[in-house]
């Protein structure tokens, strides 16, 4: 990834998956597109991930991304575990349709809170402080607590670009 070039991080989760398209800007990061998608849990799990691969999609079609990082998904129980691969499989899809890529790069929660916040066990609400130190510009979160969600996207671009050495 080079300065400019457009990042799309992803958060995913089958209830609330998160996204953030973003660029590295003076050594920040600007945010182009925050969103977070509430599926519909009346409905079954392959409409649920239809309705994600469709959110994800839409996205790409909206913005030129060239780089596509997820946060990476873990679960204790193996039933959760199952349906994120799910939800892992329709984001890989999408990417893949779009952009090409057959691998996305995935970072892990306890590296993302450690780049954002300097501890790698942080709270959601000390990323959601944390990410806002990493901005080019103030940017407007969700009222509702899927800001959570919206600021995990985020600290993946950060992590991402922190990792590519791009951030000051």
């Amino acid at each position: 990834m080079n300065p400019g070039e457009l990042m799309l991080g992803m958060d995913l989760s089958l209830s609330s998956p998160a996204f953030c398209v973003s660029t590295v800007k003076k050594g920040k990061i600007q945010v182009f597109h925050l969103s977070h998608l509430k599926t519909n849990d009346k409905k079954g799990f392959g409409y649920r991930l239809f309705e994600i691969y469709n959110h994800v999609i839409n996205i790409m079609e909206e913005y030129p991304v060239s780089v596509a990082v997820k946060e990476k998904g873990f679960s204790r129980h193996i039933a959760t575990t199952a349906k994120l691969r799910g939800v892992d499989g329709v984001a890989a899809l999408a990417v893949y349709e779009r952009l090409n890529i057959e691998e996305m790069p995935e970072i892990a929660p306890t590296t993302i809170k450690k780049i954002v916040t300097g501890d790698g066990k942080a709270d959601k609400e000390m990323v959601f402080q944390g990410v806002q130190n990493f901005l080019y510009r103030p940017i407007e979160f969700t009222k509702t607590k899927s800001k959570y969600d919206e600021s995990d996207a985020l600290g993946v671009c950060i992590a991402y670009a922190t990792q590519k050495r791009l951030l000051v």
